[in-house]
């Protein structure tokens, strides 16, 4: 029980900061930015604000991918992968800094003892950074089912909605937003991690990004080479490291799966490599 009211305090720390609010705002930005239809004639790509100012109501109304179930799968894609990292980590950054650079985290440590301040720290981090992307992603979601068409109010046959939706657009929009809770959740580690032997808060937020945008590339290279290659292994292996791919939690395939068991473990390594070196340290973290 002391775990939870420590977890509750420091949530609400998290949560009520101006980096949280920036991070909402920043998703629901980043969002806007992402390509979700292709005009077959001109090739010429349209992103999600690009679509609203630009084309008519009777082009979005007769394709199906401008519905609003399709712009919402579309939503982890582009710059949103690839700044996710630093917006995720954007709700717990200025209180542990300023805790550690305080020298608080030394009382707050005797005060509570060590393994509760690491599991408190660490859940609040992860829930900040899942919450903050979900809650930008939940405001987009709002947008989108108003400004676009639903799309059963397309021309399509009970087969072609049974592949797009499986009937079930409630359960689709759920694991879409659960996927993306994950996402941020786990986006915010890396910088987690870091802040426990770095006290500078530009560093904390952008070296895990520049790491976590090299992993990314090397895994589309991956994926290309296996696919030029003709080696599904190699496709499939990238695939299920990419970050992203938790996001798509309701294909329901092996690899979205396999992906929930990889970042499971990211999760349990990360705490320990967390504990084991705040452990190490003679200052109690400061």
């Amino acid at each position: 029980m002391k775990t939870i009211h420590s977890l509750k305090i420091d949530l609400n720390k998290t949560i009520w900061n101006l980096g949280f609010f920036l991070s909402v705002l920043l998703t629901i930005a980043l969002q806007f930015t992402n390509q979700i239809y292709v005009d077959g004639e001109s090739g010429k790509t349209y992103c999600v604000l690009e679509a609203l100012m630009k084309l008519s109501r009777s082009q979005i109304e007769s394709d199906v991918n401008l519905s609003s179930l399709m712009v919402l799968q579309a939503g982890v894609a582009g710059y949103f992968i690839m700044f996710i990292p630093i917006i995720a980590a954007f709700p717990f950054i200025p209180n542990f800094c300023a805790e550690r650079n305080s020298g608080l985290i030394r009382f707050t440590i005797q005060r509570t003892g060590k393994f509760r301040y690491y599991c408190v720290k660490f859940l609040s981090a992860v829930l900040g950074g899942g919450l903050s992307v979900l809650l930008g992603y939940i405001v987009f979601a709002v947008l989108m089912l108003i400004l676009f068409p639903d799309i059963r109010t397309y021309n399509l046959s009970k087969e072609e909605l049974s592949v797009l939706t499986d009937f079930y657009i409630t359960k689709r929009l759920f694991l879409i937003a659960s996927g993306i809770f994950l996402y941020g959740s786990v986006s915010a580690i890396p910088a987690f991690l870091m802040s426990s032997f770095v006290k500078n808060r530009y560093i904390i937020t952008c070296v895990p990004f520049m790491i976590t945008y090299l992993y990314s590339t090397g895994l589309t290279k991956l994926i290309y080479e296996g696919m030029e290659k003709g080696k599904q292994t190699l496709v499939d292996l990238g695939n299920t490291l990419k970050p992203e791919q938790i996001t798509t939690l309701y294909y329901g395939d092996s690899i979205s799966r396999n992906a929930i068991y990889v970042n499971m473990a990211f999760v349990a390594v990360s705490f320990f490599i967390f504990v084991w070196i705040m452990n190490g340290r003679s200052d109690m973290g400061e």
